[in-house]
């Protein structure tokens, strides 16, 4: 699976938390505080990655 996908998932659940709470939708606090830190796990992740690799782009990586 390519790591590109997986920094797509942090953004996309990134953007579920941020569009529920501005609509008024947040009907659970927990909900958006569980999307946002699994968002920001993913993306501490892929920087772990990347620091890992040197400034290989995280896009070009096959596989974890």
């Amino acid at each position: 699976m390519h790591l590109n996908k997986y920094q797509a998932l942090a953004i996309h659940l990134r953007e579920i938390a941020d569009e529920t709470h501005s609509m008024g939708r947040d009907f659970s606090i927990i909900d958006t505080k569980v999307l946002t830190t699994s968002a920001a796990a993913i993306e501490e992740l892929l920087t772990k990655l990347q620091l890992e690799r040197g400034d290989e782009d995280i896009a070009d990586s096959q596989v974890l």
